[in-house]
């Protein structure tokens, strides 16, 4: 290990009997003022980890949007860090298209550092169109800066030297074992697969939830398959949209009572009590085979308070659940 670096926390994978870990993903794009909401994100990540899930990570987009509010989400993960002690810290994404490729590793090293190694750093090349002109960068060259920039950030993680002699400080040579990347076609999918990234996999909100789900499958298909080829171990991260009330009722009152659906997809979205949701989860066929399960935490759908309330009964009752049940077919 260099010196100054943090021993990497081991990441969770997908346990005996085909369990993934379970962590969520939060969308701060609700209805209240900026500050109070981020504060209450920060309880989010803290309430998980007592709840005993593994994982917290954040979306990314600049200015007032409204899939999100977040546009440093290395630094929201920074707050997140001195309020949690185990829980790893995600983010997704990154936009490294409009960012300078050093000053990230530099962010991502010091994140690392100071939460012992927790950081799983997701990266993409922007999906918006509107957010490129404030920038002053070219939404059509997106894909030619992502891959330069990438590759710079990669070399920079991995200690080499800067002009002038200068290499990363703090050192985080294993922070680019932890780089995710969406993926939006196949193509996609190989490209990341085979560049030993873990593949960060949601469902097209633009299809039906039958072809959603065979969309996702082919994706994940080819992910897979790429990495294998290329010797890496694939990694992958399935979200879904998850509401767990104390029963079935309850939830399903809460959920379809909320706000008008916005960038929730309520025709993919898993709603029931404890035991209901994880049947439910039980019967989808990727999730066997997956590393992570993120549920998505949606404050324009629901208030943060509801999705804490949720995601606490997803740590303590669904994925002991699922567990068990897993435990019992493997004997």
């Amino acid at each position: 290990m260099l010196p100054g670096t943090s021993p990497a926390v081991p990441v969770p994978g997908a346990a005996g009997g085909g369990v993934p870990s379970f962590g969520f993903l939060l969308r701060l794009n609700g209805r209240h003022d900026p500050a109070r909401q981020y504060r209450d994100g920060l309880e989010v990540f803290a309430a998980a980890e007592r709840a005993g899930l593994d994982s917290g990570w954040i979306t990314s987009h600049h200015f007032a949007a409204p899939q999100g509010t977040i546009a440093s989400p290395l630094l929201y993960l920074t707050a997140a860090a001195a309020r949690t002690t185990r829980l790893r810290l995600g983010a997704a994404v990154v936009v490294l298209t409009l960012e300078d490729p050093i000053r990230v590793a530099e962010d991502a090293a010091l994140l690392d550092s100071l939460s012992g190694g927790r950081l799983e750093l997701g990266l993409g090349r922007g999906l918006e169109d509107w957010p490129f002109a404030a920038f002053g960068i070219d939404y059509d060259d997106r894909r030619a800066i992502y891959t330069r920039s990438l590759e710079r950030l990669r070399a920079v993680l991995g200690g080499t030297e800067l002009p002038g002699g200068r290499r990363l400080h703090p050192p985080a040579p294993t922070v680019a074992d932890r780089i995710w990347e969406p993926a939006v076609d196949i193509a996609d999918g190989e490209r990341i697969g085979a560049s030993g990234a873990g593949l960060l996999a949601s469902r097209s909100k633009r299809l039906a939830p039958a072809a959603a789900e065979a969309a996702q499958r082919d994706l994940v298909d080819a992910y897979r398959e790429a990495a294998r080829r290329a010797g890496h171990r694939p990694r992958v991260a399935l979200s879904r949209t998850v509401y767990v009330g104390a029963t079935e009722a309850s939830a399903r009152a809460e959920f379809d009572g909320g706000l008008p659906p916005g960038p929730v997809d309520a025709s993919q979205a898993v709603v029931g009590g404890p035991a209901e949701v994880a049947d439910r989860l039980r019967a989808d066929p990727l999730l066997s085979g997956a590393d992570h399960l993120l549920v998505q935490a949606i404050p324009a759908k629901l208030p943060l308070e509801h999705w804490r309330r949720s995601l606490e009964l997803v740590g303590r009752e669904v994925g002991p659940a699922l567990a068990r049940s897993a435990r019992a077919v493997s004997r």
